[in-house]
């Protein structure tokens, strides 16, 4: 039983591990695409806009939709490398987690009512 468990577990690193290693190099090379990081803010600014801005009967959540709108303007702030290209990976992730905790508070305020 041990015999074959091991054996198992070897087939699998054997094909689990160049498929990982060519996707890590992959999504490293596309990573650093400026094209990438600006189509992930196109897509992130309607579809949070809109997110945080359907009326509920407990009306908007003021602010989920201000720290919305703080982590939306910080990703396109990462995205043009403003204010330096050197920032643009920190504001970006500042960005990124500002607008899901905005996300959170917009679930947690729909969720109340």
């Amino acid at each position: 039983m041990w015999a074959v468990s091991l054996s198992a577990v070897c087939l699998l690193h054997c094909l689990v591990v160049p498929v990982a290693a060519g996707s890590l190099a992959l999504a490293g090379s596309l990573g650093g695409s400026a094209w990438l990081h600006w189509a992930l803010v196109v897509a992130a600014l309607p579809l949070s806009a809109w997110t945080l801005t359907q009326p509920h009967r407990r009306g908007r959540s003021r602010p989920a939709l201000a720290l919305g709108l703080v982590g939306l303007a910080l990703l396109v702030c990462g995205a043009a490398g403003f204010p330096q290209r050197d920032f643009e990976t920190p504001i970006t992730v500042v960005g990124a987690g500002v607008l899901i905790i905005a996300h959170a508070l917009n679930w947690r305020h729909r969720r109340r009512g």
